[in-house]
């Protein structure tokens, strides 16, 4: 899924729900596959561009509030 994080608010509250996963959380972005557990390697990603979401559907509520529109 896409998503969005723009303030560095966003980025904190992805990375506390990603951790509550039980799943491995990847984001994908041009040839990056980050830990979406790691904030500074989130951090590492051009925020101004798209993201890819990639996680286990189970857990894909998880990340709802942060959906690209």
């Amino acid at each position: 899924m896409p998503i969005r994080l723009i303030t560095f608010a966003d980025l904190k509250a992805f990375v506390e729900q990603a951790n509550k996963s039980s799943y491995e959380v990847l984001l994908l972005q041009n040839n990056y596959r980050i830990n979406g557990k790691s904030i500074m390697g989130i951090m590492s990603l051009d925020l101004t561009q798209p993201i890819t979401l990639n996680c286990d559907y189970r857990d894909a509520h998880l990340f709802e509030q942060f959906a690209a529109n």
